[in-house]
């Protein structure tokens, strides 16, 4: 008498992109499903598992998609989205995939609609300062706060959050951006590379909150900063620009943002025309980058003198 065989229960693929690793809960998802040891910062790529459990309807919040074909359940964002076709099993997602899907900016009917409604409590650095906001202005602009106050985590059960770890100005800075609209402005009194860094660290608190956008608020910073002549000469040792601050910049803005143009403008008045090369990966791998230097340098010849060039062809030096 042979014994009945044991079904095993059917597996299905999470199928995790770069995009979408940095944020907390796919993490909390993760452990969830018995991946307790991964490392998010380890993510250089996109990584696939596997699990035999049914794939839940609400990924805890995350935005998600389920193949019920080729059994795949793609983690998703509502800031960014990784595209890729889910038609068949093979189809690996590409990390150069990534589509911005910034908010616009209220117009003043829909900005007086957000701020009629609930207010939620924010308590801000390690003095724990008290912010009381629109509820549905904040899940408008951001997918972060729209996850906290609307799912099934204790902030969207008090409707009350705390960022102890914040710094006050920074945050206040968010949230005026959010309330005004425009016009806000992040400031630094550290000079120099200090100056450059303290910038970037504001960028980077941006898109923690998927609010990129506000970071145009570093534009008069970057313009100072420039215009104090401590990078004027253009050396490669004493320009403070990373590769991946322009990926950052060009990541979390939309074209529209002014920032581009003022950061391109400020790569080159710190970097100097000579040593731009530097940032080749970039022109190449970051759009909207390299048409934005070229308008820059365009701008910055001076009509009416002659500019060396050489023709790519003969290489004889013209000066038309």
């Amino acid at each position: 008498m042979t014994s009945p065989s044991v079904q095993k229960p059917a597996s299905f693929t999470i199928r995790i992109s770069v995009a979408t690793a940095k944020y907390p809960l796919v993490q909390t998802y993760l452990q969830s499903e018995g991946y307790r040891g991964f490392i998010l910062t380890d993510l250089a790529a996109p990584q696939s598992f596997t699990s035999t459990r049914q794939p839940p309807s609400c990924t805890l919040g995350i935005p998600s998609l389920f193949s019920s074909k080729t059994r795949e359940l793609i983690l998703t964002s509502s800031h960014k989205r990784t595209t890729f076709d889910i038609s068949t099993s093979n189809k690996q997602p590409t990390n150069n995939q990534v589509i911005m899907a910034p908010k616009k900016k209220l117009t003043s009917m829909q900005f007086l609609d957000k701020i009629k409604g609930d207010s939620v409590d924010i308590y801000v650095g390690p003095q724990k300062k008290h912010y009381r906001l629109p509820k549905d202005l904040l899940r408008y602009y951001s997918g972060y706060f729209d996850r906290c106050f609307n799912g099934p985590f204790i902030e969207g059960q008090t409707q009350k959050l705390t960022l102890d770890k914040d710094k006050i100005e920074d945050f206040e800075i968010l949230a005026e951006w959010m309330l005004r609209g425009d016009g806000v402005k992040f400031t630094t009194s550290k000079p120099g590379a200090a100056g450059y860094e303290a910038c970037i660290e504001f960028a980077k608190y941006t898109d923690k909150y998927e609010l990129g956008e506000a970071c145009e608020a570093i534009c008069d910073a970057l313009k100072n900063i420039a215009m104090e002549g401590t990078f004027g000469l253009g050396y490669l040792s004493s320009s403070p620009v990373q590769g991946s601050d322009i990926d950052l910049i060009y990541r979390i803005t939309s074209p529209e943002n002014p920032l581009r143009a003022v950061f391109t403008n400020f790569v080159l008045s710190v970097t100097g025309l000579k040593h731009l090369e530097q940032f080749s990966k970039q022109e190449q791998v970051v759009e909207g980058y390299a048409a934005n230097l070229l308008q820059t340098m365009r701008k910055c010849m001076t009509p009416g003198q002659p500019c060396e060039w050489k023709d790519p062809f003969t290489t004889k030096s013209r000066y038309d």
